[in-house]
């Protein structure tokens, strides 16, 4: 085996094992838990750092544990790295919970372009 072969086969796996450790990440739900609390949607972020955008201007950053406060039709999109959320807050007409859209682009080390999937999440 020459060492350019070698070498592109390394990299290949590695670019694979990449992929699927962040595709793994963003399997499980991106918030622990969901609460409806009056007229707004309190969401308890899972996992990781995330930067927000839409809640204000210069956006802020959440970490794991903390919460999000939001109201019938608010939006926020939460980033980090290779995956972002744009989340959207339904209380009228219930359910009450939050529309979710996930999105994973690992072109940057090789992969496919943006991936989407989206779902719902009732609140409790």
């Amino acid at each position: 085996m020459t060492r350019r072969v070698a070498l592109s086969w390394a990299v290949g796996l590695l670019v694979g094992l990449a992929a699927g450790c962040i595709a793994a990440e963003s399997a499980s739900p991106i918030f622990t838990s969901v609460t409806r609390r009056g007229d707004a949607v309190i969401a308890v972020v899972a996992r990781g750092r995330w930067l927000t955008h839409n809640e204000s201007p210069a956006g802020r950053i959440v970490e794991a544990g903390q919460s999000l406060t939001l109201r019938d039709g608010a939006s926020v999109t939460l980033v980090q790295h290779h995956i972002s959320y744009d989340v959207r807050c339904q209380i009228f007409p219930p359910p009450a919970g939050l529309h979710i859209t996930e999105s994973f682009d690992a072109r940057s080390f090789g992969g496919p372009a943006a991936q989407k999937k989206t779902y719902f999440m009732a609140a409790q």
